[in-house]
């Protein structure tokens, strides 16, 4: 009769199996790496690590057409009711940041902060939601003889800020409504951002138009543009993958071998 194995053997034996199959790691590793080198790709692809959060443009965009209208010079682009900009400098980078929005999309674009007045109690009396859409629907239609295409209004509050946004026709027929889209986005990204008021609508009109009228860019053409960039991550990803397969390998390996 052949001897009886000790139950403390086999149950070392399946404590080594257990610890030395690498299956459950490796179905974790590879889908995590292959993540991390597609988000790599597309990041690296398209030089926008914002992307994630500002819409994409699927459409080649042509400029809006620069009528008589709106090539009449306006002294200012903005109007600040609430008292946010306060001397030249800051006011000359409204003005020129509105231009560049201008020369980028042919949109003229208008600035309104809503000021606030005191509600007798120590606070402050704010608009509704309605009410800010009403007035800068208005602001629009007032200021379209003077070839103002889109109005901006902002308002500063403790919390943050609100704001809304209005289009003429011309605009939301040329570039639907994401031209707007874009804006807000762009504000809420840059007022988490920056530091002052007049380095946030400068930095949101930029983004925006370049963002905008950049054009849609397809993924084959992104990845030729940036070929040196996907080669070395299909390597790596081809060196890591290899050495997972292999340290499965060689973990099966070992158990057949403790098994025998």
């Amino acid at each position: 009769m052949g001897k009886r194995k000790k139950k403390s053997e086999i149950s070392n034996k399946k404590v080594l199996k257990k610890r030395t199959n690498p299956l459950g790691i490796g179905f974790f590793v590879i889908p995590l790496i292959v993540l991390i080198f597609l988000y790599a790709i597309i990041i690296s692809a398209t030089e926008d690590w914002k992307c994630f959060y500002i819409s994409p443009v699927f459409k080649n965009y042509e400029p809006l057409d620069k009528n008589d209208s709106a090539d009449k010079e306006l002294e200012s682009f903005f109007t600040d009711e609430a008292g946010l900009f306060y001397d030249e400098e800051r006011f000359s980078l409204i003005n020129d940041s509105a231009k560049y929005f201008y020369e980028k999309t042919g949109v003229k674009i208008y600035l309104y902060t809503v000021g606030v007045s005191e509600d007798g109690k120590g606070g402050y009396l704010y608009p509704s939601d309605e009410e800010m859409k009403e007035t800068c629907e208005n602001v629009c239609k007032e200021l379209s003889p003077e070839g103002i295409d889109l109005v901006v209004l902002f308002l500063s509050t403790p919390e943050g800020y609100r704001s809304c946004t209005y289009a003429t026709d011309e605009v939301r027929n040329n570039f639907g409504k994401k031209c707007e889209k874009i804006i807000e986005q762009y504000l809420v990204y840059n007022f988490n951002v920056v530091g002052e008021y007049d380095e946030l609508f400068w930095a949101t009109y930029r983004n925006s138009a370049d963002r905008l009228m950049g054009g849609f860019t397809s993924p084959l053409s992104m990845l030729k543009e940036n070929l040196r960039v996907v080669i070395l991550s299909v390597l790596t990803l081809i060196i890591v993958c290899s050495s997972i397969v292999f340290y499965i390998f060689m973990g099966k390996k070992q158990i057949f071998i403790v098994r025998k």
